[in-house]
């Protein structure tokens, strides 16, 4: 059992804490926070769109180094990380929020960032053992950093989000408020990210 490789089934939550613990001085997540009802306002609007009796949780970042996402976690679980700078530059609501995470959600369902990140190395060594070997270290610091090249460098392809949007976009179609706030919530991104500002 000591030499067990974890299994996929309950690698990535644990693999994406690891990265959350590794890059602690860059996202500044460990700070005082105020408690804003972010997982209570954003299960009654999964409820809201149907979605039922899934384990999320929202960690606030105090950096820019990532505005947000929905990292990789195991089956029927999620892990956001949300900037707290980005939220309050944008001055959202708790609704804009919530609609932001469900493009997180919907994002992380296609797999984007997990596609990314694997490799038939990292399948392989899944589950294995390795007793009388050596852990392979390099391997595994060599995936997280692939974690930093989404998130931190590159972001997700034009073609990934367009996917994101345009499902986001069709499953909100049902109720024309909703849908008219993750418009203009995108036009404030987009305005955003076109003057730079963060």
């Amino acid at each position: 059992m000591r030499y067990n490789v974890p299994t996929e089934d309950v690698f990535w939550s644990m693999f994406s804490e690891l990265w959350l613990v590794k890059n602690a001085t860059r996202l500044k997540w460990d700070f005082h926070k105020p408690d804003f009802e972010l997982e209570k306002t954003f299960a009654a609007f999964l409820e809201g769109q149907g979605i039922y009796e899934k384990k999320f949780k929202i960690l606030l970042l105090d950096s820019t180094e990532v505005f947000h996402a929905a990292l990789p976690s195991n089956e029927g679980e999620y892990l956001f990380v949300l900037s707290m700078p980005f939220i309050r530059t944008l001055d959202l609501s708790k609704v804009e929020i919530s609609l932001l995470l469900f493009e997180d959600l919907i994002r992380g369902r296609k797999g984007y960032l997990k596609n990314y990140i694997t490799s038939k190395e990292l399948e392989s060594f899944l589950g294995s053992n390795f007793n009388g070997k050596s852990f392979n270290k390099k391997m595994l610091d060599d995936h997280l950093k692939k974690y930093n090249q989404v998130l931190m460098e590159k972001g997700f392809s034009f073609q990934e989000q367009f996917e994101t949007t345009k499902e986001v976009d069709a499953l909100l179609k049902n109720d024309l408020k909703i849908w008219n706030t993750y418009v203009t919530m995108i036009e404030k991104i987009d305005q955003l990210v076109k003057n730079n500002v963060l």
